[in-house]
């Protein structure tokens, strides 16, 4: 499958066209992966069914033994990619803040400053926090501070 983008100035509006002989399950699967990217959201599964999820009720992608999950307020949905393929695909509220987690950024409530890294973030109405690593505390710092414009 090769893929090709072209500029075409004289067009009102971006448009995506997928050329093919016969449309087949791989077809589907980026329409469908494009369908979510422009509405803002994400196919995901829990307890055998599918979900669709707005990315703006994401808290965090994190890592654990069997796979990536994406953490809302109150459930935890998995996800078939992985986060290095996460980071490419989501918007630039996410950002990763760890080896094994990606933050959305807009849903930071609160910082627990403490002494040295591991920062501890949390979460409005939940109970859920993730901690970030040394290595992203600073990024993460300078990102929060140019979404507040400080």
């Amino acid at each position: 499958m090769r893929i090709r983008i072209e500029r075409a100035p004289e067009l009102e509006a971006d448009e995506i066209v997928i050329r093919c002989r016969e449309p087949d399950d791989r077809v589907e699967k980026i329409c469908g992966e494009l369908r979510a990217v422009l509405d803002g959201e994400m196919e995901v599964e829990r307890d055998g069914s599918r979900y669709y999820i707005a990315l703006s009720e994401v808290l965090f992608f994190e890592t654990s033994g069997s796979g990536v999950f994406a953490h809302t307020a109150d459930s935890a949905y998995a996800v078939k990619k992985r986060l290095y393929e996460l980071e490419d695909f989501l918007p630039g509220c996410f950002m990763r803040i760890s080896k094994s987690a990606i933050i959305n950024t807009d849903n930071i409530y609160s910082i627990e400053k403490r002494p040295a890294p591991p920062v501890l973030v949390g979460f409005e109405n939940t109970h859920k926090q993730l901690y970030v690593s040394r290595r992203y505390y600073k990024a993460l710092r300078e990102r929060l501070a140019q979404r507040k414009g400080y």
